[in-house]
């Protein structure tokens, strides 16, 4: 079987039930404490279906899957500490969001992978943990990373990362290095020691800046080509204006 569950929460407009914003008195009045009583109420949800698995002896055999799609919008009760930035950024607040994976007897317990993931891998990864190959008619942009959440091998892995729509907020994660270009200013942070983005090593590193440059100028071509800009008001043409514009 298959399941996608996609909450709403927490996520604005910021409602809780009363028997949820009770258990957190200990929170000043406000978004916060609406937020943190929207976190609790899925988390409840989350248990449930836990549960209910390991009622039915189904624990060991499925794979389950925790993540969210972007980091919290701080002036809607939202903490991305200690990272910097939020939602609309690519900086860390912003794409560096919380995941985790369980699969009883086939992945290790406790593991923190450092390699980055993206939301498309969670496809061609359940498919290579039931043995099967996507359908190579199909246009992938996640990769297999059932190695990396296993822990048998060091994967090597570089992704790219766009402000909706626009080259000029742009962004590389890679397995050592977070790279990150806002406004022609460009950034480079050691990872994952650095998650706090606090010491920018741009300036000693010109070589690795051109590299990740390179990258993600052709990940940007790609991304005009795709089917995301196929509807866009912007023309790929003119996409492609920019991103060779001064």
């Amino acid at each position: 079987f298959f399941l996608y569950l996609a909450y709403n929460a927490p996520h604005y407009p910021l409602y809780a039930p009363t028997n949820y914003t009770a258990r957190f008195t200990h929170i000043p009045f406000g978004s916060r404490r609406t937020y943190a009583a929207m976190v609790n109420a899925m988390d409840d949800g989350v248990g449930e279906i836990l549960d209910l698995l390991e009622t039915r002896g189904l624990s060991s055999n499925t794979m389950v899957w925790f993540m969210t799609d972007n980091g919290a919008q701080v002036n809607q009760g939202g903490v991305n500490l200690p990272l910097r930035g939020a939602k609309t950024q690519v900086l860390d607040g912003g794409i560096r969001v919380p995941a985790m994976v369980q699969w009883p007897g086939h992945l290790p317990v406790s593991h923190t992978s450092a390699v980055p993931f993206h939301i498309s891998d969670v496809f061609p990864t359940v498919c290579a943990a039931a043995g099967e190959a996507p359908p190579p008619s199909l246009r992938l942009e996640g990769r297999d990373m059932l190695a990396a959440l296993a822990a048998t091998d060091r994967v090597e892995r570089t992704l790219a990362c766009f402000d909706d729509g626009s080259f000029q907020q742009r962004a590389a994660l890679a397995t050592d290095w977070k790279y990150l270009n806002t406004n022609a200013v460009p950034e480079l942070y050691a990872m994952p020691e650095d998650v706090e983005e606090a010491t920018n090593q741009a300036a000693g590193q010109p070589a690795l800046v051109a590299q990740f440059e390179e990258f993600l100028t052709n990940a940007w071509l790609e991304v005009a080509r795709g089917p995301y800009f196929a509807h866009s008001n912007v023309p790929p043409v003119l996409l492609r204006a920019e991103r060779l514009a001064p």
